[in-house]
């Protein structure tokens, strides 16, 4: 994903170093990336939303079950905890990610107001800073993962 994303910055550089946008036009792409960037992040919160329901009310259910029976049931909960502990880092990480490639592609729009050297560095700025979030969310999920794991 991440590299699918740097090919898409670096051919939209290239394409656009020789040119520069009226006010206008950054204005509206800027606009259109809001956009954008709002609708992804809102379908990853309601796919996260969902996947953390269904975990939670996987939970309810073992927890209901532990009360009833023995070392079964709470094999069966840790099991569920764990399961939804890993639902949820899944989840948080693909929001996190929807919300830095959001915030990446409105920075690189505002970048296509600049030129020469401004605009480098400007769009350098914009890939580390998208390369940064996404690296801090996987290291987040990663961690909430291995402690799922060691739940098993």
């Amino acid at each position: 994903m991440l590299v699918k994303m740097f090919s898409i910055a670096a051919i939209t550089v290239l394409a656009l170093a020789g040119c520069q946008e009226t006010t206008s036009e950054t204005a509206r792409d800027i606009s259109d990336a809001k956009e954008d960037a709002a609708q992804n992040i809102a379908e990853a919160r309601q796919d996260a939303n969902q996947s953390i329901s269904n975990s939670q009310r996987d939970v309810n259910d073992a927890r209901q079950d532990f009360n009833r029976t023995d070392q079964d049931a709470r094999d069966e909960l840790t099991e569920a905890e764990a399961d939804a502990m890993t639902e949820t880092a899944h989840a948080d990480f693909e929001v996190a990610e929807a919300e830095a490639e959001g915030r990446s592609d409105i920075a690189l729009e505002r970048c296509d107001a600049l030129t020469d050297e401004a605009k480098d560095l400007c769009v350098s700025n914009a890939e580390m800073t998208l390369a940064t979030e996404i690296a801090i969310a996987t290291r987040d999920r990663d961690t909430r993962l291995m402690t799922a794991g060691n739940l098993r």
